[in-house]
């Protein structure tokens, strides 16, 4: 599949396949008949993945580490849980301090 094509299928555009690209997270192989990108069905599946990722809070930076770990064949599990309660820390805390503030304002 071309960039276009798989942009199509996924509802985003050709940028956002082309920088999910550029940072190693898609591995296209290239057509020796005319030099263009070709995605696989386990590339368009790894996007989905990223993109429903993305829509959940994860950062670029936490999807490149849960991918490494798959790609080393070694389960993300514990990486993800990781991820997940520092984002929780991470909402508490700053439910927490408007909470705080809106008392101190009142």
């Amino acid at each position: 599949m071309k960039v276009i094509e798989v942009a199509r299928l996924l509802g985003i555009t050709a940028d956002t396949v082309r920088f999910y690209t550029r940072i190693n997270i898609l591995n296209p192989t290239k057509s020796k008949a005319n030099g263009y990108r070709e995605y696989s069905d386990n590339d368009v599946k790894r996007l989905r993945f990223v993109l429903s990722a993305r829509q959940l809070g994860f950062s670029v930076e936490d999807i490149q580490e849960i991918l490494s770990h798959a790609d080393k064949k070694k389960s993300p599990c514990p990486t993800v849980r990781r991820l997940i309660d520092q984002r929780l820390l991470s909402i508490y805390d700053s439910l927490f301090q408007k909470r705080y503030r809106s008392k101190v304002i009142c």
